[in-house]
């Protein structure tokens, strides 16, 4: 396996191979190590549900239920995927779980699927944006920083004209305060406000415009 890796680091058979041979040999350090062989295989190939099964049984090995439980999420998203490649809801499902594991890029192509498949599919556009609006908040070269924003707005403005949202119009009025249109910018969480006046972002982004 290791002889594979060196020929073509991107193996997915050969990573999931190594895997499997420090999870049967067992102990800490080897489910660590194996843990680490199926997240390299998942970067390179999303789309394989057993990847996320073994992953599963490792964080339960390693006494982490929690990482387990979103492991086992991934599986029933990646196997309803396979049946329907093209299936807006589970590719923005995946895209979240992918985003709460650190794995940035491959949720931007889930959710990119999701509205490739379905334009007016609010959620999946929000998400888009969110994901560019916030890589642009941690970007610090200008010109990346202005293409990143610059998408983020493109997709917050098409889920605007779809549903006017209490999320959509909080994530539409972080965009306009970045781009300092800060009175458009309260305009959208006024509008937010009249939908729910308790909600602790409303409050929160309202205090910081005004």
């Amino acid at each position: 396996f290791q002889n594979a890796l060196k020929m073509d680091a991107k193996n997915v058979n050969a990573l999931r191979g190594l895997g499997k041979v420090f999870y049967k040999k067992g102990g800490r350090s080897n489910l660590d190590t194996a843990l680490g062989y199926y997240q390299e295989a998942v970067r390179h190939k999303s789309t394989d549900h057993e990847l996320y099964a073994i992953a599963a049984k490792i964080y339960d090995a390693l006494g982490k239920r929690k990482e387990a439980t979103l492991e086992r999420k991934k599986f029933v998203i990646v196997r309803a995927l396979e049946g329907d490649p093209g299936n807006p809801i589970a590719n923005n499902n995946m895209g979240i779980l992918l985003l709460r594991n650190q794995q940035v890029d491959a949720a931007i192509e889930y959710f990119k699927m999701a509205v490739d498949t379905d334009p007016k599919y609010e959620v999946g556009l929000r998400n888009l944006a969110t994901v560019y609006y916030n890589l642009a908040k941690a970007e610090t070269n200008e010109a990346k920083n202005k293409v990143l924003l610059d998408n983020s707005r493109s997709l917050i403005v098409k889920a605007m004209e779809l549903v006017q949202s209490l999320s959509t119009l909080l994530v539409y009025a972080r965009v306009l305060m970045a781009d300092d249109e800060n009175e458009k910018a309260l305009e959208m969480v006024e509008l937010a406000q009249e939908q729910d006046a308790a909600h602790k972002d409303v409050f929160g982004l309202k205090k910081l415009l005004l």
